[in-house]
Formats: structure tokens, C-alpha cells, sequence
């Protein structure tokens, strides 16, 4: 079985607010190499026809990162936050984890990686906890490039409702979870 990830995924982190509570992966390259063929790459890495790994993504749009330190003490810039994209006839479909890169960051590393401009579908965390600036930009941002977002985890009730509210009309918008299955 394969294991693609950025190299930073095995760095040591942890809450920088009290150093409590350790966040980063639980097993040391080492064991990870002796359980999977590893593939760490900073580049987009193609998983099979039309399936990609983003690798490391272009911070374009602002980025708002401080909850996390380094073993060394240093903010955890989290580089290691990527996403997929599904390539089809019909356009994108880019899956993200939590978003720490910025969803519009991660869709528009999708467009890079495929050459192909429509977005479909956006599924995953969009790592938004409140309403301000930066949640109004990406609602901006998925008005005029996404077709339907599919909300998960680390995106707070309140933004969810805001989606909706705002992209009535626009856009589709709905809130996965655990065992759903999507056809495009």
C-alpha cells in the first residue's frame, strides 16, 4: 500500500498554547517505511489517470496560521497541509483535509496540477471557525469558481449557515459526513 505525503508530515507538533496536547503523526518515518511503499514529495504526485496529489501549496491568498509549534519552538506553518483533485471531462473535484493552506489556496493547486478551470465539487474541512474577513473572501471566492461545496469538520456551524445563507442560488452547498457517498 502506498503512503503520499509532503515530508513535513512527520514533523513533531504540538498546541502552542501550552504545549499540552501533541498533533502531529504518531508514527516515525522509519515505521512508516516498513508498513507502506512511502512517496514524500513537496510536488504534485499523480496517484493514477486523473487522481492527483496537490503536494506543497502556493500560498496566494492570506493565510492565518498560529496555533502550532515546531519541536524546535518555531510556528508551525503547517506546509504540510495538501489535498487531491479528480480530474474529469466534466471538471475538478478537490477533496482537502482541515484547509490549513487555505481552501482557495488548495483549489486553485487543483487547477494548476489538471489545466482544467471548473471546479465541480470542493469536499473537506475548510478550517473555519468564525465569520470575518477572511470567511466572507472564501464565500466570495467559491461564488464565482465552484459549482457545490460539501462542508466537513473544522468548519463551524455558524460558517456553514453563512454558506448556505450567501450561495443560496449560486452554488450548492451541503455538510458531508461520516460514510456518505458522492456520484458526479
Amino acid at each position: 500500500m502506498d503512503f503520499i505525503a509532503h515530508p513535513n508530515c512527520i514533523l513533531k507538533r504540538w498546541w502552542k498554547h501550552d504545549h499540552s496536547h501533541y498533533s502531529g503523526i504518531q508514527l516515525t518515518k522509519e515505521e512508516l517505511e516498513n508498513r507502506y511503499k512511502v512517496h514524500f514529495t513537496k510536488e504534485p504526485y499523480e496517484i493514477n489517470e486523473n487522481t492527483y496529489f496537490l503536494g506543497e501549496i502556493k500560498r496566494i491568498y492570506p493565510v492565518t496560521l498560529k496555533k502550532w509549534v515546531l519541536e524546535d519552538g518555531k510556528n508551525d506553518e503547517v506546509l504540510d497541509d495538501s489535498g487531491m483533485v479528480i480530474n474529469t471531462k466534466e471538471g475538478i473535484i478537490v477533496i482537502a483535509g482541515c484547509s490549513h493552506s487555505g481552501i482557495c489556496n488548495i483549489i486553485e493547486q487543483a487547477k494548476r496540477v489538471t489545466g482544467n478551470q471548473k471546479v465541480l465539487a470542493v469536499i473537506g474541512g475548510f478550517h473555519l471557525g468564525e465569520i470575518d474577513d477572511n470567511t466572507n473572501k472564501v464565500i466570495e471566492y467559491i461564488k464565482n469558481n465552484v459549482e457545490e461545496v460539501i462542508l466537513a469538520h473544522c468548519t463551524s456551524d455558524q460558517v456553514c449557515n453563512k454558506f448556505r445563507e450567501d450561495l443560496e442560488g449560486k452554488v450548492k452547498v451541503s455538510i458531508t459526513e461520516v460514510g456518505k457517498e458522492y456520484c458526479f
